[in-house]
């Protein structure tokens, strides 16, 4: 073993010679500490990207307990026979849905239509019971929602344009009974044309 370690050195010695010779570029190896350091970067990367995942994973698993959550409050009020309190509860859903999937899913889309039909039945309700400013704000809210995707005001949450425009249709059926009710009649008709 004694002699085979002369040798290696003189072969890196001639070797030397040689690069030195032919004028290329004496490259040194890494360094261990550069090497380290480099090695402690990827982990560091790659752990924060671990840790950026288990955090997306938490936040998802919030939202989607805050999401049975608000279904929960929303079919007990409505139980209850508040229906306002249970339209609150629903709509807050639909915005937690919104967040965890996003627009087009069809569960957000679902609870956006069930908001709708909601916000025109219990409009009415109001309507009949006058209270106008509750109604209106309700009717106005389901306008909101059923607007195109692509308008001013539209939040693109129906996606499927039949139901869409059906929606939208009754809420302005509703709208122009608001307006007579309150002796609005060219306002009624205007919502009705």
């Amino acid at each position: 073993m004694a002699v085979l370690f002369p040798a290696i050195v003189q072969l890196s010695l001639e070797w030397r010679k040689q690069i030195d010779m032919a004028g290329l570029p004496d490259k040194k190896l890494p360094r261990r500490a550069e090497w380290d350091k480099e090695q402690r970067v990827r982990e560091h990367s790659r752990a924060e990207h671990i840790a950026r995942k288990q955090r997306a994973a938490q936040h998802l698993k919030q939202l989607q307990e805050r999401i049975a959550v608000c279904d929960i409050e929303y079919s007990a009020t409505k139980a209850a026979g508040n229906a306002v309190e249970g339209i609150q509860w629903l709509e807050r859903g639909l915005w937690l849905r919104r967040d965890c999937h996003g627009i087009g899913n069809e569960e957000v889309e679902k609870c956006a239509q069930t908001l709708v039909g909601d916000l025109n039945i219990v409009g009415m309700a109001a309507l009949q019971k006058n209270d106008c400013a509750l109604a209106h704000e309700l009717l106005m809210k389901g306008l909101l929602l059923t607007a195109a995707a692509g308008s001013a005001e539209g939040s693109g949450l129906i996606q499927e344009e039949e139901a869409r425009r059906r929606l939208r249709a009754v809420t302005y059926n509703n709208l122009g009974c608001f307006f007579r009710k309150r002796g609005k009649l060219h306002a009624a008709l205007q919502v009705l044309d």
